[in-house]
């Protein structure tokens, strides 16, 4: 039974890429890009396959002053407070609980 569920995961791990490709399902947070302070930003992030849980954006590097409008939604918007850069991920729960997850950078620039 154990070499049985070790089959499994060895299975879905060896499907994951450089775009996150979980078992059963992707996720693509999008292209870097670049705005000037005071610009609303738009994250177009998308999903392939059995999404079960998510998709959920989070800020995981940058400083504070950015507020993603809708963090449960692939299409979303940010507002800026500060300049600097900023990586924001998305990450969803597969099939047999494998997680899928990609980032994107987002460069403030001051006025």
């Amino acid at each position: 039974m154990l070499f049985f569920l070790f089959l499994l995961l060895a299975a879905c791990l060896s499907s994951i890429d450089s775009k996150a490709q979980g078992c059963g399902c992707g996720i693509n947070a999008g292209v870097q890009k670049e705005i000037v302070l005071g610009q609303e930003v738009h994250l177009e992030g998308s999903s392939s396959g059995t999404v079960v849980s998510g998709p959920v954006w989070s800020l995981v590097a940058g400083p504070e002053g950015a507020l993603i409008t809708d963090a449960k939604n692939l299409s979303s918007s940010i507002v800026f407070s500060n300049p600097g850069t900023y990586v924001f991920k998305l990450s969803a729960i597969c099939l047999k609980e494998m997680k899928a997850e990609d980032q994107v950078t987002i460069i403030v620039l001051p006025q």
